[in-house]
């Protein structure tokens, strides 16, 4: 069984993806999800994950800066970004630090279930995991077929590991 982790700080984005993963994937992908990238680092000094979708704008850590730790540390996970942006810079930064792919909002749900497949022979066990000392120097900043519903909260007012 492989393990992925969704970061998004849209508790309905997170569903949504789990969702799909369930119905498509079965008992191939233990799931588990943060509300942001500091909660998600968290998770990364715990455990490896082999596949890490993530949002690129989220409060306390951003994705960019969540994949740069990633990428710093030699993390060997497969990073797919999610944005709700067509923006050059994300784009263009996250494929800089290694990320897999870079996916607009509303997902495509077909574009995703074949991406994921095509990753699973591709994916490396490892116990590759952050460094705990990474968590403490992050700082605090906010910033049909397809899947997009919007959120009536935003999910990281709530308490956000699960």
């Amino acid at each position: 069984m492989y393990r992925i982790l969704l970061v998004d700080d849209d508790q309905n984005i997170v569903d949504g993806l789990k969702s799909i993963i369930k119905k498509n994937f079965g008992d191939i992908f233990a799931i588990s999800s943060a509300c942001d990238g500091s909660a998600a680092l968290k998770l990364l000094t715990e455990e490896y994950y082999h596949v890490i979708v993530s949002d690129i704008r989220m409060p306390k850590l951003d994705g960019i800066s969540l994949l740069e730790l990633i990428s710093k540390d030699h993390i060997p996970s497969v990073v797919i970004m999610l944005s709700g942006y067509d923006d050059y810079t994300y784009i263009r930064s996250a494929l800089r630090l290694g990320a897999y792919d870079y996916l607009l909002k509303p997902v495509n749900i077909q574009n995703f279930v074949s991406m994921l497949r095509l990753l699973i022979p591709r994916l490396k066990d490892s116990s590759a995991r952050i460094h705990a000392e990474a968590v403490d120097t992050v700082h605090s900043d906010t910033q049909g077929d397809y899947f997009d519903l919007p959120s009536k909260e935003p999910y990281y007012t709530r308490e956000c590991l699960g």
